[in-house]
């Protein structure tokens, strides 16, 4: 063997361990960004609990869900109800965008505010659609949407039927 022979098979085996270092150190990177990932939906689920359970949000929910959805359908509501209810489709909403974006995780969100989601969604649907009436058809859509979702799965289980994942 040449000399010349014996520093082609040096090179490629320097060649063949620098591109297991190479898969390796992708791996590595790859590994770090899904724990980062990870610890940023626990914080972003985090975020979104210290958001929804804040003290004048539980209030409004409670004014839509015990004050609310006791009044007769063509009860007419005034002001703090405006408000309360407003907040309620508006928090909600925006809630779920983060949802829809994958910002936390996903089937936490629906176990633990699915049911209040679908809820509060029942009883403003009227006053959501009368909302998207006076300023187009994206105005609290998504709570619009997940609201209509949840309460035909609701329905679902009711009857026996399967129910869809969210």
């Amino acid at each position: 063997m040449t000399c010349w022979q014996t520093f082609e098979r040096a090179l490629a085996v320097l060649n063949a361990l620098a591109a297991v270092a190479i898969v390796g150190t992708f791996f590595v990177y790859y590994r770090q960004l899904q724990a980062m990932q990870k610890a940023s939906h626990g914080q972003n689920f985090f975020s979104l609990v210290n958001f929804l359970q804040s003290q004048h949000l539980r209030d409004d929910r409670a004014i839509v869900l015990e004050k609310l959805g006791r009044m007769p359908a063509n009860t007419v509501w005034h002001g703090s109800d405006i408000a309360a209810a407003s907040l309620v489709c508006s928090s909600y909403d925006a809630a779920i965008i983060a949802y829809k974006l994958n910002i936390f995780p996903a089937q936490a969100f629906l176990k633990n505010w699915g049911p209040s989601i679908r809820d509060c969604y029942g009883i403003l649907r009227q006053f959501v659609a009368d909302r998207q009436a006076e300023r187009g058809p994206d105005y609290w859509n998504n709570f619009q949407k997940l609201g209509e979702q949840l309460l035909r799965s609701n329905a679902n289980a009711q009857a026996g039927g399967s129910r869809p994942s969210g």
